[in-house]
């Protein structure tokens, strides 16, 4: 509604009120003093059987729009500063079944609910263009800030047990990647554990290195006692 027309509807509803006195708001000087209030209906009371005093929006749209661009821009910095994101459908999913997979992958990744409009806005800034077909229906992203193959491990066990949960794809090295590519990664063994194996590669090789020079220093040893 325009300021004049705001005005014109204070003012009626005002005289409906038993309000005498003519006054007009100077919108500068609210906003400036009371920018959280965004209409003028809570100054006039609603008259018994009739509707309520019309609503003044201020600069509701310019608070959107603000809120939107630090979305765009929160969601740009997590796809630039991740190492890689996984893409997931969460339809059906409950608050508690959200929380419980968040928990699980918290070590590697952070799991978010995104609007897909300005998910594919900011992942289209961060470079990143092939997702924007799969940016459909509820959508959560895994943003990867450690290891991707824990990660894809986690959230494909997650599937499993919760079907309503549906693993699109996601880009890994800048490569993307389709459900069926996640689900390979997830079948690979996680950086721990690789590390643990090649640690056990290491000290057995070590054990066998010395058990051959201690062998060495014996025939020696016999040698020359000879």
């Amino acid at each position: 509604m325009k300021a004049s027309e705001c005005d014109r509807s204070l003012a009626k509803a005002s005289a409906r009120a038993g309000v005498t006195k003519t006054f007009r708001v100077n919108r500068a000087e609210l906003r400036a003093t009371a920018p959280e209030l965004f209409s003028f209906s809570p100054l006039l009371p609603a008259l018994p059987g009739r509707a309520p005093p019309p609503r003044c929006t201020l600069n509701s749209q310019g608070v959107a729009m603000a809120n939107k661009e630090a979305s765009v821009a929160e969601l740009t910095n997590l796809f630039e500063s991740s190492a890689a994101v996984l893409l997931t459908e969460y339809r059906g999913l409950t608050v508690a079944q959200l929380k419980e997979l968040r928990n699980s992958i918290r070590q590697d990744a952070s799991y978010a609910v995104v609007k897909n409009t300005l998910t594919k806005i900011a992942a289209n800034k961060a470079g990143i263009t092939t997702l924007d077909d799969d940016l459909t229906g509820p959508s959560a992203v895994a943003f990867v800030h450690g290891d991707f193959v824990a990660t894809a491990k986690a959230v494909r066990d997650f599937a499993k047990a919760n079907p309503n949960l549906v693993i699109k794809g996601g880009v890994f090295e800048g490569k993307t990647l389709d459900a069926d590519e996640v689900n390979k990664y997830a079948s690979l063994e996680s950086r721990e554990v690789l590390l643990a194996k090649a640690a056990g590669m290491m000290k057995a090789t070590m054990g066998k290195a010395a058990a051959t020079i201690d062998a060495l220093r014996a025939k020696l040893e016999t040698a020359e006692a000879a």
